[in-house]
């Protein structure tokens, strides 16, 4: 079992002693070094299915990733080291893709000798299957990821949508980069079976894409790093919206809960603040959303690529399915007692869910809420600082 008796216990002070804690004299800080550790748990997900989470882990001094059952039980264990591991994704439940970056050198052309580079590796649970390494080994792609656009279910197969470089023999020289701007590909992540979606060759354009749920491009955006003009279009390549912002600064969020819509950011220079709209795919007026409210992060319906809406500073959720907001409002009404806590991730059918609480003599706990409001403990995101030493969270005016 990954959870002691030791963690159990700190959970329980959290959860229901925060006034007793109060009374009591203020022990000695832990010593610095402690404060300098990577946390115990940095990240966890959970699979579609629910039955198994992902956890990036340090225990001893390793670490690892571990993949927990319902029952907290550890049925696969990854040793990662010093890798540097930026996320971690599911494929079904039947394999993780990790996202991680490592420091390479750079051809002698360029102004500096060293780059970090993106890299994507697919784990599966059956020992048998081979490791799948996202653009290794293929010879007209460029080894390093250049986005990552998420990963859909297309006709029975797990496929991942990454970005990249084309690359090609062209004027005698070998393996040269034939574009300025990434293409977009599809890779499917349990084979390593790669192929191209789109691509840009005009300089100084580039593009940024959204693929819908059926793992085909919903929408595009092509901007001109020079002049900053842009324009969205949808997947039958309509331009649904354009204009122009000096420096660049817009991106595409996702598509609205329905469907229907894609939801764009925008920096207003005069109001020195981000904007968002919501423009029709089939064509339309755009209209502003999520104005006037401080947003802590949007949240994201598994697999689609559609915004369900967001978790605001203030630690509400709003979202534009009325059920689906009660849900995820019910999971976080349960863990009142934290002075701050989030919802990290879900099923898709919302029957199992992942949060996280910090704050309030609490330095971090991870938490699988099951649909009906079952709560258990992953663990402590720092088990060595807990209870008084952290102090209690105020808000001043």
């Amino acid at each position: 079992m990954l959870l002691s008796s030791r963690a159990v216990a700190a959970a329980f002070l959290i959860a229901f002693a925060n006034f007793a804690l109060a009374a009591q004299p203020q022990p000695p800080a832990p010593p610095l070094e402690y404060y300098g550790d990577l946390p115990a748990i940095e990240d966890a997900v959970v699979s579609p299915g629910g039955e198994y989470t992902a956890m990036l882990f340090t225990t001893a001094g390793e670490r690892a990733v571990i993949i927990v059952n319902r029952s907290d039980e550890p049925v696969k264990r990854l040793v990662v080291g010093d890798a540097k591991v930026r996320g971690i994704e599911w494929v079904g439940d039947e394999a993780i893709l990790l996202l991680r970056t490592e420091t390479g050198k750079l051809p002698s052309n360029y102004s500096q000798d060293k780059a970090e580079w993106w890299r994507a590796n697919v784990i599966p649970f059956d020992d048998r299957l081979d490791v799948v390494s996202v653009f290794a080994d293929q010879r007209s792609i460029v080894n390093a990821i250049q986005g990552f656009f998420g990963v859909r279910q297309v006709e029975g197969r797990w496929v991942g949508f990454f970005g990249g470089y084309r690359r090609g023999n062209t004027s005698g020289i070998r393996d040269k980069l034939l574009d300025t701007g990434r293409a977009i590909f599809a890779v499917d992540l349990l084979t390593g079976g790669t192929e191209i979606v789109d691509y840009l060759t005009d300089y100084p354009n580039e593009r940024d894409w959204l693929i819908d749920e059926a793992g085909k491009v919903g929408a595009r955006m092509e901007i001109n790093l020079k002049t900053g003009r842009r324009r969205i279009e949808n997947g039958d390549r309509k331009t649904i919206a354009k204009g122009e912002q000096a420096k660049g600064r817009v991106s595409m969020l996702g598509f609205n809960d329905a469907g229907t819509s894609v939801i764009y950011s925008e920096f207003d220079e005069p109001e020195g603040r981000n904007r968002r709209f919501a423009v029709p795919l089939a064509g339309g007026d755009k209209r502003e959303v999520f104005d006037g409210c401080g947003i802590d992060r949007f949240l994201l319906q598994p697999y689609t690529g559609r915004i369900l809406g967001a978790q605001l500073s203030d630690g509400t959720i709003t979202l534009e399915d009325e059920e689906k907001e009660r849900y995820l409002s019910k999971a976080l009404e349960g863990l009142s007692f934290a002075s701050h806590a989030v919802v990290s991730d879900w099923t898709p059918n919302f029957k199992t869910m992942l949060a996280k609480t910090s704050g309030n003599y609490d330095s971090g706990t991870w938490f699988r809420i099951d649909g009906d409001g079952k709560r258990s403990i992953l663990g402590l995101e720092r088990p060595a600082i807990q209870g008084l030493v952290i102090g209690k969270v105020s808000t001043v005016t």
